[in-house]
């Protein structure tokens, strides 16, 4: 989908949460949970047991409640600040051989990743254009 969107123009900027909860779940990362590291609410019922954020979990919250309100009051995450991880956008590869496709990761350090799970994609990737397209449906060989 980056892709795609990335070709109108228009700047896409893709992250990976990567970030353990233990009290959630141990040693997994669960899918939807950024949510409320964007947003700074605490896991709470029906999925998962009231949980007190810790100090990393909060330095985790601000860092990434800034970028999304950065991105919600300009379309651009980043900030001029130079101790905060610059949020490329992404730029699909053009010409020979592989481009940027840069990503953000937020884990306790937040980095920046580069062609973010490449080989799920390149496997992926030609059933979904065809089930996009409607031209094909994805099952045929």
């Amino acid at each position: 989908m980056a892709e795609l969107i990335e070709r109108t123009k228009t700047p896409v900027f893709l992250y990976s949460f990567e970030y353990e909860v233990d009290p959630v779940v141990l040693d997994r990362v669960v899918h939807g949970l950024e949510v409320n590291f964007v947003f700074g609410n605490n896991y709470g019922p029906p999925l998962f047991a009231p949980y007190t954020l810790g100090t990393a979990d909060l330095a985790l919250f601000h860092e990434m409640s800034g970028y999304w309100t950065r991105f919600m009051r300009s379309g651009n995450p980043n900030t001029d600040d130079p101790n905060v991880v610059h949020w490329p956008a992404f730029k699909h590869p053009t010409g020979l051989g592989r481009g940027s496709e840069k990503y953000l990761a937020f884990n306790l350090t937040i980095r920046e990743g580069k062609r973010q799970r490449e080989t799920y994609c390149d496997f992926w990737k030609p059933a979904f254009w065809r089930s996009i397209s409607g031209a094909v449906p994805a099952s045929a060989p």
